[in-house]
């Protein structure tokens, strides 16, 4: 067999359309395979004008370098990335760099915007290594616009962690509408999908101020983790405010002293309500719209251990009566997290990303070592009782919705109709059942998390979603496990073993602080020059050079200033490939200028609204007691 039919016959295995267009497509003659100046394949796009794919005096080290440039650049949350987009495929060589540098991806979406150039390359060069792997991901020339933003395909990719984009430069000039298109598509549909970060963009402010309140926290709460492996064989169920929890509130009620209850905070009410006393609740969002029943009934909470983490709402933590446990994510989506978290708890393991609630409680279960866990109330589809979530939850809305022949529908929430997608799903008898994309998305990553950490798990269920790997039972399935009584007892850390922690943030606290004062000078400088720079390309330059000495000065600090203003950073990237070759010089020149003096704004808004929120954890510090109030 020659290499094409190797290749296609993999292309026809997984990506059969593409495999289709590819056998039905006739190939631009000019372009061509060629030897690049040492001897490494690259690719003639044009044969007159000698335009390249790739750099051509050595294109697998100029490809070796830009990856690991990127990854310097990242360097803060790097060895968190585990899922990468990288735009442009050629001769494969940003690929090769990249499985070879960050090993530990767990997926990797390529895109070829050009899909001559892949025909070329799969005729010529054998690319099997690239094609097999189950954890990388091709897309092909136009086609990605149709189908990468198609729920059913999207969540089966996005990985546990941060993302990371690769974009060669000769991408931007090669292709620019393509790039720009195709970076637009990816981000909005990643952040769709990744409520942390959509939630960040969307309320910013407030879950900012959210974080800083609870940093308080992190210095002198207990871990989750002091529970790990103290439980092994201990039946634990994790509760879930779906619709069928109704049908097993008188289980719960029955086996609450026989089993480990750790249950998501939306259903507490409604077992409050039944009088069953779950031994956990696990929170996590940073919006106060669902507490308001526990700031109203903090009462409720006595003896129960509450599982946080940083973006809880903090006014949930400063009300709740019982013992608090910190969960550490293995997340570090923003740069004050990674400096609070890696400051209090160095060297302690992380829990798997908590894309949800429910997903926490999972891994909590898991790594206390309960056997057998039972999920109840996971239904992560549109219930026949015409709700998401079972009456009385603290998120639990009236929903309508009449799907049409476009999978779309119209979903009635409190009183207003809204377009939304529906994605069908399975349900344990094979039927389908409506969904949408993020329920979507939490059955893929509950299959791939228990898929990775296999264990005793089952789904007490009749009608919810299916989850693969987790098979159904009914309670006299079940029932065996749950024949004695269990006894739980939690020992609170004393605030002084975190003394050399918190010592350690308040210098943090002070070096932020004061550098903010000179960035600001930094700042005053930069205004200044320009004043003095006559034409637009050269103030564009100099505040190029300037971005670039302040990350080289403290990638840190900068990351710090920019998590700070997601909304503006968000813009200014997005401006970054803004076709702009169809602009005249002049207009082209402004139009650069004008985006990067924003950012300059950006970052000055940004330095202040540091110093505030560093100035609120030393305000909280001292209302905790945790030092001297001078």
């Amino acid at each position: 067999m020659d290499t094409y039919q190797k290749n296609l016959a993999i292309l026809r295995r997984k990506y059969p359309d593409i495999a289709e267009e590819l056998t039905n497509l006739n190939a631009d003659h000019y372009k061509r395979i060629v030897s690049s100046s040492c001897g490494y394949s690259n690719i003639l796009l044009n044969g007159s004008a000698s335009i390249y794919y790739h750099e051509n005096d050595n294109p697998k080290n100029h490809a070796s370098r830009y990856v690991q440039k990127v990854i310097d650049e990242n360097n803060l949350y790097i060895k968190d990335t585990t899922f990468c987009f990288l735009v442009g495929f050629g001769c494969g060589y940003y690929l090769e760099a990249l499985l070879q540098n960050m090993s530990w991806l767990k997926e990797i979406i390529v895109y070829e915007p050009d899909i001559e150039v892949f025909k070329l390359v799969i005729e010529k060069i054998d690319i099997t290594q690239f094609l097999e792997p189950d954890n990388i991901c091709f897309f092909v020339g136009d086609k990605f616009f149709a189908d990468f933003g198609m729920p059913h395909r999207v969540h089966r990719f996005f990985a546990f962690g941060n993302w990371l984009t690769i974009l060669p430069p000769e991408m931007i000039t090669l292709y620019p509408d393509r790039v720009r298109k195709s970076l637009s598509l990816f981000d909005d549909t990643l952040r769709s999908l990744d409520i942390s970060q959509r939630t960040m963009l969307e309320k910013k402010d407030y879950i900012s101020d959210n974080f800083y309140n609870n940093v308080v926290y992190m210095a002198c709460l207990p871990l989750v983790n002091e529970l790990f492996g103290k439980y092994q064989g201990t039946p634990v169920v994790c509760v879930s405010p779906g619709p069928s929890l109704m049908n097993y509130l008188d289980f719960l009620k029955e086996i609450q002293n026989k089993a480990l209850l750790i249950c998501v905070d939306a259903a507490l009410p409604v077992l409050v309500k039944n009088g069953i006393k779950p031994h956990f609740v696990a929170a996590m969002e940073p919006t106060p719209r669902k507490f308001n029943w526990f700031l109203e009934h903090a009462d409720n909470t006595s003896g129960i251990n509450l599982i946080c983490g940083y973006d809880t709402y903090y006014k949930l933590l400063d009300v709740w009566q019982g013992s608090k446990l910190l969960a550490l994510s293995g997340r570090k989506n923003f740069a004050d997290v990674a400096l609070f978290r890696d400051t209090f708890f160095p060297n302690e393991d992380k829990l798997p990303p908590a894309y949800t609630v429910a997903l926490l409680c999972f891994a909590v279960a898991k790594e206390i070592g309960g056997s057998p866990i039972v999920l109840v109330g996971q239904d992560l589809s549109y219930g026949i009782s015409g709700t998401t979530h079972a009456p009385g939850a603290t998120n639990a809305v009236s929903i309508d919705y009449k799907p049409d022949e476009k999978n779309h529908a119209l979903v009635k929430v409190a009183g207003q109709e809204v377009d939304i997608d529906i994605v069908t799903v399975k349900d344990y008898d094979g039927n389908d059942i409506p969904s949408n994309m993020v329920f979507a998305f939490f059955i893929s990553i509950f299959e791939k998390y228990n898929a990775e950490q296999p264990c005793q798990v089952y789904n007490l269920t009749e009608k919810g979603a299916c989850i693969r790997g987790i098979p159904r039972v009914a309670v006299s399935d079940i029932a065996c496990y749950f024949q004695s009584a269990i006894q739980l007892n939690i020992t609170a850390v004393d605030i002084i073993e975190k003394t050399a922690g918190i010592k350690k943030a308040l210098a943090h606290i002070n070096d932020v602080i004061e550098s903010s004062y000179e960035l600001e000078k930094w700042i005053a400088l930069c205004k200044g020059k320009l004043e003095t720079i006559g034409n637009c390309f050269d103030k564009y330059l100099f505040l190029e050079e300037q971005f670039l000495w302040i990350y080289k000065r403290s990638s840190f600090l900068y990351e710090l200033i920019l998590v700070q203003i997601p909304e503006l950073v968000y813009k200014y990237k997005r401006n970054m490939y803004k076709n702009i070759m169809e602009l005249s010089a002049q207009e082209s020149t402004d139009y650069l200028y004008s985006n990067s003096w924003e950012y300059l704004l950006s970052l000055e808004t940004g330095i202040r609204k540091m110093r505030a929120n560093f100035q609120l954890v030393v305000t909280r510090f001292k209302e905790f007691g945790l030092i001297k109030n001078t």
